[in-house]
């Protein structure tokens, strides 16, 4: 009859460990807001990228004109700029 008795108390354990299961959902929410920033700071990395690559243009105009070579190819970059 003792053994039974202790049967029961294992069982109120149980429904315990239940409530915390709840106050786990809640901090989930709080990351998705989180994302949402991190998407506006991607945006402004891509504009920098640009800036990166007109540049780059320049630095081959400079460096053709420094060989002041006749080749065509190397013409019609200096008209482009």
């Amino acid at each position: 009859m003792d053994t039974m008795d202790t049967g029961m108390n294992t069982l109120d354990i149980g429904m315990d460990t239940m409530d915390t299961g709840m106050d786990t959902m809640d901090p989930g929410m709080d990351t998705m807001d989180t994302g949402m920033d991190t998407m506006d700071i991607g945006m402004n990395t891509m504009d920098t990228g640009m800036n990166t690559m007109d540049t780059g243009m320049d630095t081959m105009v400079t460096y053709h004109r420094g060989k002041k070579s006749n080749q065509p190819s190397f013409i019609s970059v200096r008209q482009h700029k």
